[in-house]
């Protein structure tokens, strides 16, 4: 990829294609998930080539401004999580996986899942993909609440996407692929009025 180290904002790509960096695997057990089986995800869950697109900028704390970009892909294999335990550990292990599979370190300042605030930046509901929010929350709708990380079902966005029934404490498991986002190692400055802001 043959971008300059500082650009302007008219001159932010985009789009981007990245290469998978491969040879990854990120084990997730089910003192973690809250489920009863380990999870494995590895490389080979996300294509040879990674697609992404830009969502806005992002202003790190030493002040320095970078674009950031979602994936256009999911993963293909879905994480499940459970219960208390999953609603406690799930934006970590969320963002974990999308740092431990895409995450390079010439090419990009952070990686990390695609939470609820992104949606606002692009046309989820045409898409109609599912996989995890890293972004918690609780939502009712009649007898079931929905808490712990938030979810995209197609047109439908869940403030929470692990579902208690009624009053009985049972609870059903979530299953949703991870989005990645990230940060590119590029520095941006600023020749607009209109900065189109997005949140890291």
């Amino acid at each position: 990829m043959d971008i300059k180290p500082i650009i302007r904002l008219d001159e932010v790509p985009k789009t981007i294609i990245l290469p998978n960096p491969g040879g990854r695997e990120l084990l997730i057990t089910p003192e973690e998930s809250g489920v009863e089986e380990e999870q494995v995800f590895t490389s080979e869950d996300l294509p040879d080539e990674i697609p992404y697109e830009f969502l806005g900028l992002v202003k790190l704390p030493e002040g320095c401004i970078y674009p950031k970009y979602k994936s256009n892909v999911i993963t293909t294999k879905e994480l499940a999580l459970n219960g208390k335990i999953g609603e406690l550990n799930g934006i970590n292990i969320i963002n974990n996986i999308a740092f431990g599979l895409t995450y390079q370190e010439d090419i990009m300042v952070i990686a990390k899942s695609i939470k609820y605030s992104d949606l606002k930046s692009f046309d989820y509901k045409s898409e109609k993909l599912r996989y995890w929010l890293a972004s918690s929350g609780f939502s009712r709708v009649e007898s079931r609440a929905f808490f712990g990380p938030g979810a995209v079902l197609g047109n439908d966005v869940f403030r929470g996407g692990i579902m208690s029934s009624g009053s009985n404490g049972q609870y059903s498991v979530g299953m949703m692929a991870v989005r990645p986002t990230m940060v590119l190692k590029v520095k941006v400055q600023l020749n607009s009025p209109k900065i189109p802001w997005v949140e890291l």
